[in-house]
C-alpha cells in the first residue's frame, strides 16, 4: 500500500482514506481496533514513503488533506495507546508531507485548543505526541514560531502528578522538541532541568515510566 499510494492520482488517495474512514465506522469493538491497527500501518508507511521520496507538495489535493486530517485526529483520543502513537506520528508525517505552512499552523492550534479544553487521559496524551512529532518531522525552524507555546504546555502536563501517563507522553514530546530544536531550544533549557530536578526528587519510584522519560529528556539536552 505505501508504494502503491504514493503512484496514485488523488481521486484514487480520496477513495482509499474514505473508504478507511467509513471501515472503520463500520466496524466494531475488538475488531475495529484490529482494523485501525491494520489501517494506520498502511497510512503511515505511505506518508513515510512519501516523505523519504522527497516529494514536494505530496498531498496538494484539500480534500486528500481533509480526510487525512479526520482519519488522524479521530484516533488521537483512542483507548488504545498504540493508536495513539500511531496517530501522533501519522500527523506530523502528514504535515511533513503536505509541505504547508498555513497546513502546519491549522494543526498546531488544533493540539493546542485541544489541550487546554480536554481533561481525560487518552487526549491529553494523544495531543502532546502529536505536538512532539509536529516538530521532530516538520524541523525546527518551520516550527519555531509554535516553540514557546508547545514547550509551555508539555512542561505544564509534565507536572500534573495526578495523572502519571500523561506526565510520561508530556516527558516524551519535550525530548522529541528538544531534539529536533536545536539551538532554538536553548532557552527552555533551565526550564527543562528544573522539572526533571522536581519530578526526580517528588515522585515515587513506583512510577518507573516517568524516571525513563526524564532520562530520555535530559539525553536530548
Amino acid at each position: 500500500y505505501g508504494t502503491m499510494f504514493i503512484r496514485v492520482p488523488n481521486k484514487h488517495r480520496l477513495n482509499m482514506l474514505q473508504h478507511f474512514i467509513d471501515t472503520i465506522k463500520q466496524s466494531k469493538g475488538p475488531r475495529q481496533e484490529a482494523v485501525q491497527v491494520n489501517i494506520f500501518t498502511a497510512v503511515l508507511t505511505a506518508l513515510k514513503t512519501l516523505a523519504e521520496t522527497k516529494q514536494s507538495s505530496a498531498i496538494d489535493d484539500e480534500n486528500v488533506k481533509k480526510s487525512a486530517c479526520t482519519l488522524v485526529m479521530q484516533t488521537l483520543s483512542h483507548p488504545n495507546p498504540i493508536l495513539r502513537c500511531a496517530a501522533g506520528e501519522a500527523l506530523g508525517r502528514l504535515t511533513q508531507v503536505v509541505g504547508d505552512g498555513r497546513f502546519v499552523a491549522d494543526i498546531a492550534q488544533i493540539c493546542f485548543d485541544r489541550l487546554k479544553e480536554f481533561r481525560d487521559v487518552p487526549s491529553r496524551t494523544g495531543y502532546s505526541l502529536a505536538l512532539g512529532c509536529l516538530h521532530r518531522y516538520v524541523g525546527g525552524m518551520s516550527t519555531g514560531q509554535y516553540l514557546n507555546l508547545s514547550v509551555s504546555i508539555l512542561l505544564a502536563l509534565a507536572q500534573d502528578q495526578s495523572a502519571s501517563m500523561v506526565q510520561v507522553w508530556a516527558l516524551h514530546a519535550l525530548a522529541l522538541i528538544a531534539d529536533c530544536g536545536g539551538q532554538m531550544f536553548r532557552s527552555y533549557v533551565e526550564p527543562s532541568l528544573a522539572l526533571i530536578l522536581h519530578l526526580l526528587l517528588t515522585i515515587p519510584t513506583s512510577q518507573s515510566g516517568v524516571f525513563q522519560c526524564c532520562g530520555r529528556l535530559v539525553g536530548a539536552l
